[in-house]
């Protein structure tokens, strides 16, 4: 989702660089007639305008006279071209934060069945319909349109995959090709097959296990599964039957083939009961823990790191983007800001004259801060 907020920078007005947004409350569901009042828990989540990007340039008045011709189409519409890129790229850095995911690093999907699976997850996470997005890269779009070619489809959705190269709607989501998609890489996994070692506690952030191999680290973005530790769908807290997918949230390496991971489930703690539950139960002593994309007892050779392309299935409640208003300076040659609410965004576009050089100072400026609001909405693809 895109908001755009003027009260920002509004004199009498401000509100800081930091709005919340609320998350919708969960509660649980009595049995029987008897009155069982719960509080009413609200949630938050900071949405920090800590981003400022720009494009600067310069140029004579005797450009501007003689040479610049079409000014907005040759100057200023490439250089918005490439500060709205630079949004979008930073808006898939979000993918980093989600901890639902499917697919194997380092191998391509060129069938259905795993974009199918993101779906599911969706579904069992009790994600609304509709409106669902598929965005993935150039290698990833030509890996499944190729792939689709043996299956049968509507003949509309295999003209334009045929002329045109793109997946159009398909299996519930619409699909866009995104050159920005962000690229995991994976810690380095020796041959062990790790365990959890002791007892794990409602509201705990770490996953501590051990029997690794030396030199093996898991960083940041990366996904553990313990045997036993099932998700749970928000609306019923039932198990989907479907091991959950831990977040590794800091890097971590292994001291004496012991490791403590730092983790999340849908961006919150561990939680095995009650509202805000997020897993089935808590880990067990001595139940194996395996690593996204690495069969428990890989062979010695997987010690390598895998950069892997992290397409996104997602529902657009699943993050926000937030821009606001910069300040306009007086005494320019020329001020210009936009700002739409319907895009959910404000650009400021700034021209000075500098009379000891005879140069016109050009820049673009905007603000705008991304923030990951709802876990249980985005899947991660990895290839």
């Amino acid at each position: 989702r895109r908001n755009y907020d003027s009260y920002f920078a509004n004199s009498g007005a401000k509100i800081g660089d930091t709005l919340r947004v609320r998350k919708p409350i969960r509660n649980t569901v009595r049995s029987g007639q008897g009155y069982s009042p719960q509080s009413l828990t609200e949630t938050y989540v900071n949405v920090t305008l800590d981003q400022q990007l720009g494009i600067d340039c310069e140029f004579s008045s005797a450009d501007l006279t003689l040479k610049i011709d079409e000014f907005s189409d040759r100057i200023l519409k490439p250089q918005i071209a490439q500060l709205a890129n630079q949004v979008d790229d930073k808006g898939l850095q979000l993918a980093i934060q989600a901890n639902m995911a499917t697919g194997t690093p380092g191998t391509s999907i060129t069938a259905p069945l795993g974009y199918l699976t993101a779906g599911a997850k969706m579904k069992e996470a009790a994600a609304p319909m509709g409106n669902w997005c598929m965005v993935i890269n150039p290698a990833q779009e030509v890996a499944i349109v190729n792939g689709l070619v043996t299956y049968f489809n509507p003949q509309a959705e295999i003209s334009r995959q045929y002329r045109k190269g793109l997946m159009g709607t398909a299996f519930g989501f619409d699909w866009y090709m995104d050159q920005n998609v962000y690229t995991h890489t994976t810690g380095a996994f020796g041959s062990s097959t790790p365990l959890m070692f002791g007892a794990t506690a409602d509201g705990a952030t770490t996953l501590v296990s051990d029997g690794w191999a030396a030199n093996t680290t898991v960083l940041t973005g990366d996904i553990l599964q313990v045997a036993g530790v099932f998700a749970v769908n928000p609306q019923n807290y039932r198990s989907t039957g479907r091991l959950q997918d831990f977040l590794v949230t800091a890097d971590a390496a292994v001291n004496a083939g012991v490791m403590t991971a730092s983790v999340s489930v849908w961006g919150t703690a561990l939680q095995s009961t009650g509202v805000g539950q997020n897993i089935s139960a808590l880990p067990a002593d001595n139940a194996t823990v395996t690593v996204w994309g690495v069969a428990a007892g890989a062979p010695t050779d997987a010690i390598a790191t895998i950069s892997s392309p992290q397409g996104l299935a997602f529902h657009p409640d699943f993050a926000t983007l937030v821009s606001a208003d910069l300040y306009m300076p007086k005494g320019t040659d020329m001020a210009s800001r936009k700002s739409d609410r319907q895009l959910g965004f404000s650009m400021r576009y700034i021209r000075d004259y500098d009379g000891v050089t005879d140069q016109l100072i050009s820049r673009f400026d905007i603000l705008f801060g991304w923030a990951l609001l709802r876990s249980e909405l985005v899947c991660r693809i990895a290839t």
